[in-house]
């Protein structure tokens, strides 16, 4: 904790810097992101996870992973709380863990619209996966409970229906009229549904509901791949939930 008020300031100002300024239009889709392969890992490579964790991610998400870091305060939305296991961005199922591979994803990339950065360009493939397994151990509990393995629960991304793209806009924009969309995103998708200013996370923090003519901060991508993935594996720990068992897939890929 020695010299973190000093090192606020800067964080703040870094921040700041992050937020203000938008990708540019080549910015990798999060689930399009070529991830190389895992490597096996061992105590040491924790203990250096530890050492990226402590250099990189704490004065966010806080010394224990519980999302509580000194600059925490400031930041819209807040930093992730690592000990419950509940993550945005994955490619499992509403409820269930992240691959690490997806892990991997949001790292490299960061998540748009946050004080996420991405750290492709600060950190090896080494060290991101080093501190992928310093992090999960804020919840060994599940990641290590064979009950909880996330790779039981992976979504299947099919191709898009055929047809020509007006019809699909349209028979989307029933299904999300139908399933009261703009409650939340408003009836022109500005993020100002009746419900919008109520909304809380799972830590009963305030959110916002995605505006969605701001493509570049819809979180992880705004390709219909992306966009699909979303609507059926949900955003674990905010009020979005999974379309998986309530909409067909032909219905998912139309709201996309």
């Amino acid at each position: 904790m020695r010299g973190w008020i000093q090192k606020v300031p800067f964080v703040a100002l870094l921040v700041m810097g992050i937020l203000s300024s938008a990708p540019t239009e080549g910015t990798s889709q999060w689930y399009e992101l070529r991830v190389p392969e895992s490597p096996t890992l061992d105590d040491t490579d924790v203990e250096a996870g530890r050492v990226v964790y402590q250099e990189r991610c704490w004065f966010c998400h806080g010394e224990n992973g519980d999302g509580d870091g000194p600059v925490a305060p400031y930041l819209f939305p807040r930093p992730r709380d690592f000990t419950m296991g509940s993550y945005k961005l994955r490619t499992t199922q509403s409820g269930e863990l992240p691959l690490d591979e997806d892990l991997f994803r949001t790292i490299t990339l960061g998540i748009d619209g946050t004080a996420m950065p991405g750290w492709e360009s600060h950190l090896t493939q080494q060290d991101r996966w080093r501190v992928i397994a310093y992090i999960k151990s804020f919840a060994a509990d599940l990641f290590e409970d064979e009950f909880f393995d996330p790779y039981k629960a992976i979504v299947e991304i099919g191709d898009p229906p055929s047809g020509a793209e007006e019809d699909l806009v349209l028979a989307g924009q029933t299904v999300y009229d139908e399933n009261q969309c703009w409650e939340c995103h408003g009836a022109l998708g500005r993020g100002d549904g009746e419900r919008a200013s109520e909304l809380t996370d799972d830590w009963e923090f305030p959110v916002v509901p995605a505006d969605l003519h701001i493509g570049w901060k819809l979180k992880g991508g705004q390709s219909a791949s992306e966009l699909y993935l979303r609507f059926s594996t949900g955003l674990d720990g905010t009020p979005m939930p999974s379309y998986e068992a309530t909409l067909s897939e032909e219905e998912r890929w139309q709201l996309a």
